[in-house]
């Protein structure tokens, strides 16, 4: 069986993936664990079945354990406990996240602190222990990958999505600059997942707020249909994707020398990733001009 090929294979890489118990997290930690690796995932509930049945398989390669991603003394639990079992650790897959559908104006506070707990300050606190058991647990230079899964919506938004588009550029820009922050001598390298159209569980498991009543009238012309709408469009279009095979990518993005701090995954993904730079280069081209002469006077342009 694989775990005993594994348990004698001293080269096998150990993975952390968070919220592994569906979708990217899932076929991530079953993908890792198929090519011979070990793999410690974490989610709030360890009963899935899906991961019940892989421990089954991949007895020696695989540990789950139950976290809570907005609590940071049981991240650090977490990544000790790695450090006790492994003694060292690989690759971090960040992956634990989910969606809220609301208006700007119809998103109750409550709801949108509780996603920015999980969707950015639960990734935030995955990196930084991450950084801290890549250089300071890892022998000196060996470094490590973060690949933190964001989502098409972190870079393109789209109307309902506000705020969790919000938690998902929050955490472009904070991973970015993380990464723009790191000792090259570390070998600690980064990515962003900007995944799109995938059939994920995720698409049933939305949050959906009540519609703003300014929103509902039958002769509005704004671009958002209501969050009830779109709920039964995520729930019953065709999304194309394959995680699975999205799974194999992001495993040959784990073993790249040089990856790319930004991969847009799936056809979707590259056409948002796409218009949303012509829509940018189109409005600095247009007004460019404005930004000549408004330097203090005497002073040289940038």
């Amino acid at each position: 069986m694989a775990s005993q090929l594994t348990a004698r294979n001293p080269n096998a890489r150990v993975w952390l993936v968070t919220g592994a118990s569906s979708g990217f997290g899932y076929e991530v930690t079953k993908h890792a664990l198929s090519r011979g690796d070990k793999v410690v995932a974490t989610t709030r509930n360890t009963s899935s079945s899906l991961l019940t049945s892989l421990s089954q398989t991949y007895r020696s390669q695989l540990l789950l354990i139950e976290n809570d991603i907005t609590d940071i003394t049981d991240i650090q639990r977490v990544f000790a406990r790695v450090k006790e079992v492994h003694g060292k650790l690989d690759v971090v897959f960040s992956n634990a996240g989910y969606t809220l559908l609301a208006e700007v104006e119809g998103t109750p506070e409550e709801e949108a602190r509780k996603l920015f707990e999980v969707n950015f300050w639960g990734s935030v606190h995955v990196m930084q222990e991450a950084v801290k058991f890549f250089r300071d647990v890892n022998p000196k230079g060996a470094g490590g990958r973060i690949i933190q899964n964001s989502s098409a919506s972190g870079m393109y938004c789209f109307p309902a999505q506000g705020i969790y588009s919000a938690s998902k550029h929050a955490l472009e820009a904070m991973t970015e600059t993380l990464a723009l922050e790191l000792d090259p001598a570390w070998n600690i390298k980064v990515t962003l997942l900007q995944p799109a159209m995938f059939d994920t569980p995720g698409r049933t498991n939305l949050i959906n707020t009540p519609p703003h009543p300014a929103y509902t009238s039958p002769t509005s012309t704004s671009k958002s249909p209501l969050p009830s709408v779109l709920t039964r469009q995520y729930v019953t279009m065709p999304f194309p994707g394959d995680t699975a095979k999205a799974a194999a990518a992001i495993y040959k993005l784990s073993e790249l020398e040089n990856p790319p701090m930004r991969l847009p995954l799936g056809k979707h993904a590259v056409r948002l990733a796409r218009e949303k730079m012509d829509a940018v280069k189109k409005d600095v081209d247009m007004y460019e001009a404005w930004s000549e002469g408004l330097e203090l006077d005497g002073a040289k342009g940038s």
